[in-house]
């Protein structure tokens, strides 16, 4: 009889640890997704970078680069700070449970996140001093605290509708810079590579758009761009140009989103390039020295000259 109690208690014991469990999980669950729809919300305001938190992909017709949501700021805000009061009341709770140490760990970062696209910076800091290197669950996190200083000011910045200020070029030379080492940090096909791609590509994007002749450093960025596409990626792209259903059912969430973008950035530069190329074209004595002697000879390019290297995206 004694036997058959202990044995009870322990399964008492075992179904209570499973249910603890089970909550537990889903109460993770329930923060990632409110926190995912935050990040969503507001970073679809900062130039399409949206490709962050984990949603569902819309089908590529449904994508239109030049109307992003617009999503409403004090709803956006009351929803972050939801998010962050349910990561704060798991932390407080679970901080000392060692079983618990990396989903811990991966809220801080979490939370970071939210700050940073909040604009509050230095709470994001504050947040991401918690976060610890030898507890990171996956490269995602890793790429991602490699780079939060930049995509701190970045998410500021892209948020941000009025001209970028004097000191813009100089330190988007340095966020680019922290950028790529975490770019070449990240395994190679991982979704994190391409979304800090995609973003080093907007900061780019920006920073040309300063220049005088922005030709060269268009090129130069979106061959740096093109190049973490392998070869199934650029497989990947060309299945959601051609909007191909049933093959893109088979990629990845967090592929297909990086592969939906490729196009919009492709857009954005060509866009950008065509611009200037229109405009030089028009008001001749507004064109650099060089720009000008090339309308003169007629040998300025009519549409953007791409590097070869890109002509699995650019179709020529």
């Amino acid at each position: 009889m004694r036997t058959r109690s202990i044995l009870l208690r322990l399964g008492l014991v075992a179904a209570l640890l499973a249910l603890s469990a089970c909550v537990t999980a889903q109460e993770v669950r329930g923060i990632v997704a409110d926190s995912n729809a935050a990040l969503t919300d507001q970073m679809a305001l900062a130039q399409g970078v949206g490709i962050l938190a984990d949603t569902e992909v819309p089908i590529p017709s449904a994508i239109d680069p030049n109307a992003p949501a617009q999503p409403d700021t004090q709803q956006w805000r009351a929803k972050a700070h939801a998010a962050i009061g349910r990561i704060d009341a798991f932390v407080a709770k679970h901080s000392q449970n060692e079983k618990l140490a990396r989903t811990v760990n991966a809220l801080h970062l979490r939370k970071a996140l939210l700050l940073a696209v909040s604009g509050d910076t230095n709470l994001a800091r504050a947040a991401i001093a918690h976060f610890r290197r030898d507890l990171a669950g996956n490269a995602r996190d890793l790429g991602l605290y490699h780079s939060h200083e930049a995509l701190t000011w970045w998410w500021v910045v892209a948020a941000n509708p009025r001209p970028p200020s004097a000191s813009f070029k100089s330190a988007a030379k340095r966020h680019v810079a922290e950028l790529a080492n975490a770019i070449t940090a990240s395994p190679q096909g991982s979704a994190i590579r391409y979304y800090l791609a995609t973003v080093r590509a907007h900061v780019q994007l920006k920073r040309a758009n300063m220049q005088r002749d922005p030709r060269r450093d268009l090129k130069d960025a979106l061959q740096a761009y093109c190049a973490q596409f392998d070869a199934d990626a650029q497989a990947g792209v060309e299945n959601w140009l051609r909007q191909d259903l049933e093959k893109l059912k088979t990629i990845p969430t967090e592929h297909l989103r990086s592969y939906g973008h490729a196009p919009i950035v492709l857009d954005m530069y060509t866009k950008t390039y065509q611009y200037f190329l229109d405009e030089w074209r028009a008001e001749p004595i507004n064109a650099p020295n060089g720009v000008r002697q090339a309308i003169a000879n007629g040998t300025l390019e009519q549409t953007p000259q791409w590097p070869d290297d890109c002509a699995w995206l650019t179709g020529t």
